[in-house]
């Protein structure tokens, strides 16, 4: 089944709203702003496809993290690369810690502190807390886009949360 104009609308609206929210996921996946684009670009390309080949789609937040998600697993595997901890642990975060370098002030604080927490979370509670605090996803819109139940998602906020609070305080 071939898309239509209405579609095509709704895809742009959907697009408009979310395309900030996933270039920073991306980013924070990637670790660098040229990456990140060319993966933010991929995951709206293979959306969009996705709906112009008559697919439905429920609720597009959900179903855009999820093929972001798919498209940097993608990206790490065409570079040949063990994961994103072996990047963070080698310096990979370096371009995220340059841009909140150009910060001023507090916000740098912030920033730093954020991608340091970030940079020290077990990847099973790094995405869950990302997708919640930083992209403000509902516990039902990180399980489904990780394809996990709501309560495994809440236990591993909760747990990265205390993690985070136990290393820093």
């Amino acid at each position: 089944m071939a898309h239509n104009q209405k579609d095509h609308e709704r895809f742009l609206e959907e697009y408009s709203r979310h395309a900030d929210a996933i270039f920073r996921y991306c980013l924070l996946r990637v670790g660098k702003r040229e990456e990140a684009y060319d993966v933010t670009q991929e995951t709206f390309f293979r959306a969009w496809r996705y709906i112009a080949d008559g697919k439905n789609v429920e609720s597009f937040r959900p179903f855009f993290y999820k093929t972001a998600k798919n498209v940097i697993i993608d990206f790490f595997r065409r570079k040949k690369l063990i994961s994103l901890e072996y990047i963070l642990q080698e310096g990979g975060g370096a371009l995220l810690e340059h841009d909140a370098l150009s910060l001023n002030g507090e916000d740098a604080i912030i920033a730093r502190e954020a991608i340091d927490f970030i940079n020290h979370l077990e990847k099973t509670y790094k995405d869950p807390v990302i997708l919640r605090y930083v992209e403000g996803m509902s516990v039902q819109e990180i399980a489904e886009t990780l394809n996990e139940s709501e309560n495994v998602i809440s236990v591993r906020i909760h747990r990265g949360i205390k993690k985070i609070k136990e290393k820093y305080q």
